[in-house]
């Protein structure tokens, strides 16, 4: 009886849940960019010097 009571509920739960699909560069504007600018005029970052600096934490091997 217990095993068909959370059959029924698993059931509903995904029958009930929707299925959406999105995109990383949607999410981010980039494909908005890329229709405004157009694929050449758009800003790729050539010729901009970037960095990344860590240190360790001295508590846990996790890295700030």
């Amino acid at each position: 009886m217990r095993i068909r009571f959370f059959t029924i509920q698993f059931i509903v739960l995904l029958s009930s849940s929707g299925f959406a699909v999105a995109d990383l560069k949607d999410d981010i504007g980039y494909t908005r960019l890329l229709l405004e600018q157009g694929v050449v005029n758009t800003p790729d970052g050539s010729g901009v010097s970037v960095s990344q600096a860590e240190t360790a934490n001295s508590t846990t091997s996790a890295y700030m």
